[in-house]
């Protein structure tokens, strides 16, 4: 297991990271493919083949862009999400890792490839705000853009690189932290799977939510 140097700002993701709701993600997209007479797909297929840009992911699903529009079926997704996004719990112990964390006097900073406008109410929703120091979704509804603004962000927190921790459970969420030069930790229990981890060597991954509060928990603040 990778040791972590001084910790002072922690980047979350949102999406499978905090809020566990790949299953949700499945059974909309299962309405989806349902609406054009397509198999449905199951949470393993969907941990195997979720990944960015969007667009790849649906064809990967069974989408034939040359009969179905990538504009409207995204829409449609985008519509049934918003309808039901609040199904969705968090992890158990969610909530009291990020107060235990601000309490420790690290940041918390949430950066998502949601749209802002359906990002903040949610956080919201869950009663986290007061959690973060800053809430950052995207200006699309197409998750196009977070590797610009974690850069971005990375060139504003007043930190060394090796003080920031990303945490994430995509394989672009990782991509991203190491190609900033900071630390990473994967979620595995998420949107992607564990085995799609595995081409990055030394990575810490975590099977479960409670793997990671545990780290995070001896790591950061000094408690097993």
């Amino acid at each position: 297991m990778k040791r972590l140097e001084k910790i002072s700002y922690i980047i979350w993701d949102w999406n499978g990271t905090l809020v566990n709701d790949g299953a949700l993600f499945v059974e909309i997209m299962n309405i989806l493919l349902a609406s054009k007479k397509l198999p449905p797909i199951t949470l393993d297929f969907y941990k195997k083949s979720f990944c960015f840009p969007l667009k790849n992911y649906y064809k990967a699903v069974g989408f034939d862009f040359k009969k179905h529009s990538y504009k409207k079926i995204s829409k449609e997704f985008i519509a049934l999400y918003n309808k039901k996004r609040h199904n969705a719990r968090l992890y158990v112990g969610a909530k009291n890792i990020l107060f235990k964390i601000k309490e420790a006097n690290i940041k918390n900073i949430l950066l998502s490839a949601q749209n802002k406008k359906t990002l903040v109410p949610s956080v919201s929703f869950y009663n986290l705000s007061s959690c973060f120091n800053r809430v950052l979704g995207l200006n699309n509804y197409n998750a196009i853009g977070k590797e610009a603004a974690a850069e971005q962000l990375v060139k504003k927190i007043p930190a060394k690189k090796h003080n920031i921790l990303f945490v994430g459970d995509t394989v672009t969420d990782m991509k991203m932290g190491l190609d900033l030069g900071c630390h990473v930790a994967a979620l595995a229990c998420g949107h992607n799977s564990f085995e799609r981890f595995e081409s990055f060597k030394g990575l810490n991954c975590f099977k479960s939510f409670d793997d990671l509060c545990l780290y995070l928990n001896q790591e950061l603040l000094g408690s097993p």
